[in-house]
């Protein structure tokens, strides 16, 4: 990685705020930090984090419903988020997580070592799934810009998709 990831962390209770930032920014990673909600969907859309670090249990809109709108969001397609919760613990409460669009659900007490482990691999398959956005969107400009026509066929030999060349 060539800068630090940006970690959005949000959640209501000041010590775990603190405890949080003070060891994300002690491994390398740069954060930001919001105590609502709403204060962290704004954060998230200003500053475009890698990953959001978000409670469940906040005060104003629930983490699982701000995942939910940072999830359906088209400015924020490539932001990870981890739900992680003291009280909502349940399977189906991480179920539900997960189905929201959450990246991973963890719960607290965590294990500050698996914290940043579990971190990492979030970061790993984010940096992995941005590279190959990246690379299919080069590889669509460059079929685009072909002098040939170029198509894709499916097994019973439908179109599946086509450039601008074999579209004339």
């Amino acid at each position: 990685m060539s800068q630090e990831p940006l970690i959005l962390l949000v959640d209501d209770e000041p010590d775990v705020l603190e405890t949080f930032n003070l060891l994300l920014k002690d491994n390398g990673y740069a954060v930001r930090t919001a105590s609502t909600g709403a204060k962290g969907l704004q954060l998230a859309q200003q500053c475009l984090p890698s990953l959001v670090l978000l409670d469940v249990g906040l005060p104003d809109i629930d983490g699982v419903e701000v995942c939910r709108r940072i999830k359906s969001d088209p400015k924020l397609t490539d932001v990870s988020v981890v739900l992680i919760s003291g009280g909502a613990i349940t399977s189906s409460h991480k179920a539900g997580g997960l189905d929201a669009g959450a990246d991973e659900y963890l719960t607290k007490p965590v294990a500050l070592n698996e914290l940043l482990a579990r971190i990492r691999a979030v970061l790993r398959l984010h940096d992995t799934t941005a590279a190959l956005r990246a690379s299919e969107q080069r590889y669509r400009r460059l079929v685009e810009i072909l002098p040939d026509a170029v198509c894709l066929l499916d097994l019973e030999s439908r179109f599946v998709a086509l450039n601008s060349q074999a579209a004339r």
